[in-house]
């Protein structure tokens, strides 16, 4: 099995694994949640909807995003300045293991942009 695949696989457990954790917990025993992202400024308006969608299902948890670039958002998650990027670049082998964290890139939306002439 390749490595992409076992990342995926991790990942997504752990995403599930934290779904579970947070919903085992009533919402008023719960602190307030912020996650922080940055990246891609094509993402931000898809970003913003689910984050809203998602904060209506659980309010106590804040997603945060700034539409920088795909870059500088791959940059501050590989120094922890962030919980998670998106980027339409893919990361390159150095960037995944030169992070202060190991980092898991997992597609989640598909965009086209098209030449007008």
């Amino acid at each position: 099995m390749g490595k992409r695949s076992r990342a995926f696989r991790l990942g997504t457990r752990l995403f599930w694994a934290c779904a579970c954790v947070v919903s085992a917990f009533p919402a008023s025993a719960q602190q307030t949640i912020t996650l922080a992202g940055s990246g891609s400024s094509l993402a931000r308006p898809l970003l913003g909807v689910w984050a809203r969608k998602f904060h209506d299902q659980r309010p106590a948890i804040q997603v945060g995003y700034i539409a920088t670039s795909s870059s500088e958002g791959i940059a501050e998650v590989s120094r922890l300045a962030g919980d998670f990027a998106i980027g339409e670049i893919s990361l390159t082998e150095k960037q995944r293991s030169n992070a202060g964290a190991p980092l898991a890139q997992i597609p989640v939306a598909v965009f086209s942009i098209v030449p007008v002439y």
